[in-house]
């Protein structure tokens, strides 16, 4: 079962991290909005209170038992937030029929689909992982950019080795071997007819900013903003602009009446 940490009430916003990142490694952002919002924190396998998926790692399996979770908790029509490996899955959710209508998408280092090295990159970056490499200079290179490094640089370090030590190790070559052959969603983007926000690190190496031009190109209702001097991990090296554009679209681009219908939607999981 997947554990969803639901605390607060009001308007449902739901927050998916990324891959490797531990849940709470995004409590900067998820914090602020628990006083005025209902806020659904997801645990993904093989992170915080969720087991990891030693093997047979399904996507679509892991989105539909999400699904499930969140409407039997009344999280219908929230606005979905997601962080990378999590934007694709907001991505999956708001795609798929079912009984959540998202509100809207916002979405920080996002990808809708993966080039052929990158998929290749997942895959050796999960056995890496699981051989217990030292990755903590290669995270740091890939998830923050170079003058925030320089300026913080012990900061940088313990942020990257955090998130590092959040993946259950047992799970997390399955995990990364799915996402090397997770399907490509940017075609069915186009179906997405509520608001989008898209916010992107001009020095993004882990999601480069192409990934985020191509989504936008394709999304009928979309904001793409790209951060100058920034990597990967906007909610740490930009937390209060961050913040500031969250809010912003949740109160005013992110109303009842965005909720769309997805009845007439072709079917993404099957």
């Amino acid at each position: 079962m997947i554990h969803v940490d639901i605390r607060g009430s009001g308007r449902e916003l739901v927050f998916l991290h990324g891959a490797p990142q531990g849940p709470y490694d995004l409590e900067p952002l998820v914090a602020p909005f628990r006083v005025d919002h209902r806020v659904a924190l997801v645990h993904l396998p093989g992170y915080g209170d969720t087991p990891p998926i030693e093997s047979d790692y399904d996507m679509v399996a892991v989105a539909r038992e999400l699904a499930d979770e969140l409407a039997a908790a009344g999280i219908t029509s929230p606005v979905l937030v997601g962080m990378s490996a999590g934007a694709y899955r907001c991505l999956e959710l708001a795609l798929e029929p079912g009984d959540m209508s998202p509100r809207g998408l916002f979405l920080i280092g996002p990808f809708a689909e993966l080039e052929e090295p990158e998929r290749e990159g997942f895959r050796g970056f999960g056995v890496a992982m699981e051989a217990g490499a030292d990755l903590l200079d290669l995270a740091v290179a890939r998830l923050l950019g170079r003058a925030w490094v320089e300026a913080h640089p012990d900061v940088a370090s313990r942020v990257a080795a955090h998130i590092l030590k959040s993946v259950d190790r047992r799970g997390v070559r399955a995990e990364f071997d799915a996402f090397a052959d997770s399907a490509d969603l940017l075609e069915r983007a186009s179906d997405l007819d509520i608001p989008t926000y898209l916010r992107v690190g001009e020095e993004d190496q882990a999601t480069p900013v192409v990934h985020a031009e191509r989504l936008a190109a394709r999304l009928p209702d979309t904001t793409l903003e790209v951060v100058p001097g920034r990597g990967h991990l906007l909610h740490h090296e930009d937390l209060e602009a961050t913040l500031e554009a969250l809010r912003g679209f949740v109160t005013t681009r992110c109303r009842a009446d965005h909720v769309r219908h997805k009845s007439c939607l072709p079917r993404l999981l099957k």
